[in-house]
C-alpha cells in the first residue's frame, strides 16, 4: 500500500470514527490507520499510546471473537455484525459498542465502531426483549402442560379419549389415502366392580394404574393406548391388521392373566379386535370392536375375538 493510500485510508478511518483492523493470523491483529479517541478513553488499559496500538481487545470484542472466528474461516464474502453492550458502572454515559467481522476475498477485517442507540435506551430494549423471551417460554411451557393435561387421563397416565378422537382421525385418512392397515383393540377388565366391592376404590385404582403400565409397555413406540373410560381401555395400532393385532391382544392378555396384582388377585381382560374397512366410518369401526369384545365377555370372558 503507498503511503497516499494509507492517508487516504487514515482519512476514510478519521471521518467514519472506526477501529479497523486486519486479521492476519489467529490472534493477530493489525491496526489500519489511528485508533479513535473514545476507545483510547472507553479502555485505556488497551491501548499503548506510545505504539498507536491496540494490545489486545477489550473482553467485549473477545466475546465477539468466538463467533467470528467461524465466519472468517469460511471466507465467504460478507458481514457478520454483533452488539457489544457494556454492563460496567464507569461506562454507562458511554454509547454500546458494535463490531462487525467482515471477509472481502481472501482478506478478514474486525471494525469496530460507537452504536447509534444511548446506552440505557439499549438497556431498556435488552431487558423488554429479555422479559419478553422469558414470558415467551413461560407461556410456551404453560401450553404443553395444558395440552398433557387435555390429552391424558390423570390417574393412570395413558391418553385419553379426547386423544382418540384425534388421532384415529389421523389414521383413518392416511390408511384411505394409501391403502394401509390399522386396527383397534376394545379391552375391559372382567369383573372389576367385584374388586371395588372387595376391595375399596383405592385398590381398584391401583389395579387400573398397574393395568395401563402393562399396556403400556408392551405395545410398540408407534402404537397408542388410551383409557376409554371406568375399566376399559382400547389400542390404536397403525400399521397393523386385525390378525396381528389379535396376536398382541392375545400376549396382552395372558401377561395379566399371570401378573400379580394388589392383595395377590389374579385377573384377567377381554378383548375385541376391528381392523379398519375403506370408506367405513370411525363409529362403526369402534362399534365392530366393541360387538366383539361383547362377543368375548359373553363366551366366559378371559378370551379375545374378532
Amino acid at each position: 500500500m503507498s503511503e497516499s493510500e494509507k492517508i487516504n485510508l487514515n482519512e476514510i478511518i478519521k471521518a467514519l470514527d472506526i477501529v479497523l483492523t486486519e486479521r492476519t493470523d489467529e490472534d493477530c491483529f493489525h491496526i489500519l490507520g489511528h485508533i479513535p479517541s473514545w476507545y483510547q478513553r472507553i479502555f485505556p488499559e488497551f491501548y499503548d499510546a506510545e505504539k498507536n496500538m491496540v494490545k489486545k481487545f477489550c473482553p467485549f470484542i473477545e466475546n465477539f471473537l468466538i463467533d467470528a472466528t467461524p465466519f472468517w474461516l469460511s471466507e465467504a464474502d460478507g458481514r457478520l455484525n454483533s452488539g457489544l453492550w457494556i454492563e460496567n458502572d464507569s461506562h454507562m454515559t458511554e454509547c454500546p459498542l458494535e463490531a462487525s467481522a467482515i471477509n472481502i476475498g481472501k482478506r478478514k477485517f474486525l471494525l469496530i465502531e460507537r452504536g447509534k442507540i444511548p446506552y440505557e435506551e439499549n438497556k431498556s430494549i435488552l431487558q423488554k426483549s429479555r422479559e419478553l423471551s422469558l414470558s415467551y417460554l413461560y407461556m410456551e411451557r404453560l401450553q404443553k402442560q395444558l395440552l398433557i393435561a387435555i390429552y391424558t387421563d390423570r390417574l393412570t397416565g395413558l391418553h385419553n379419549r379426547r386423544k382418540f378422537d384425534e388421532m384415529i382421525k389421523i389414521e383413518k385418512e392416511r390408511a384411505t389415502r394409501y391403502n394401509i392397515p390399522f386396527s383397534i383393540v376394545f379391552i375391559d377388565i372382567d369383573h372389576f366392580k367385584k374388586i371395588n366391592d372387595t376391595y375399596g376404590h383405592d385398590v381398584g385404582d391401583q389395579v387400573l394404574i398397574e393395568i395401563s403400565s402393562v399396556l403400556k409397555s408392551r405395545i410398540r413406540i408407534t402404537d397408542w393406548a388410551f383409557r376409554w373410560g371406568g375399566e376399559e381401555f382400547i389400542l390404536l395400532l397403525p400399521v397393523t391388521s386385525a390378525d396381528k393385532s389379535l396376536d398382541l391382544a392375545e400376549r396382552l392378555r395372558f401377561i395379566i392373566e399371570n401378573h400379580s396384582f394388589p392383595h395377590g388377585r389374579q385377573l384377567t381382560i377381554s378383548a375385541g379386535v376391528a381392523q379398519f374397512r375403506n370408506d367405513e366410518s370411525i363409529d362403526n369401526l369402534i362399534k365392530r370392536a366393541d360387538e366383539a369384545l361383547y362377543r368375548a365377555k359373553s363366551g366366559g370372558r378371559n378370551k379375545v375375538l374378532k
